[in-house]
């Protein structure tokens, strides 16, 4: 199960705990990415992104769209001079990282986060960059983990 960090992982650990505990039987995590086990039920884990810090797909999402795009100054002196300024990392994330695709998606700038993947590639953020290899070495290893 991967789930965000927002601006408190513990509250949003929590949170996916009772969620989980809510489904009869279903093994509970006591912490993330230790694999929770029952028998006769799938093990469970639970992935909280970014790995490294607090925030969402999107806080993760936006170290590869200033690499490509450059945008982050013009970004955060946008971010001061509106109300985004009084909001938490996560949304904050998730505004910046809208703005960046409507201000470079030339072919569809109401274009979504979930919709800029069918967007010509030149649009989309680079999936390989090395902000996301924490997140693939964790995959590649979730195997030995619920053996």
């Amino acid at each position: 199960m991967v789930t965000d960090k927002d601006d408190n992982e513990t509250e949003s650990f929590e949170l996916v705990q009772k969620q989980i505990a809510k489904a009869l039987g279903f093994p509970v995590p006591t912490a993330e990415r230790i694999a929770a086990k029952s028998v006769g039920f799938p093990s469970i884990v639970v992935l909280m992104v970014p790995l490294e810090e607090n925030g969402n797909l999107e806080t993760l999402c936006l170290y590869a769209a200033e690499d490509k795009w450059h945008l982050s100054t013009a970004l955060n002196a946008f971010v001061a001079e509106t109300p985004t300024k009084d909001w938490g990392l996560s949304k904050q994330s998730k505004m910046k990282l809208q703005t960046t695709l409507a201000a470079t998606c030339k072919g569809c700038p109401d274009t979504s986060f979930a919709n800029h993947w069918f967007q010509n590639a030149k649009y989309r953020l680079p999936l390989d960059h090395a902000c996301f290899d924490s997140l693939v070495a964790f995959l590649n290893d979730f195997s030995n983990l619920i053996a």
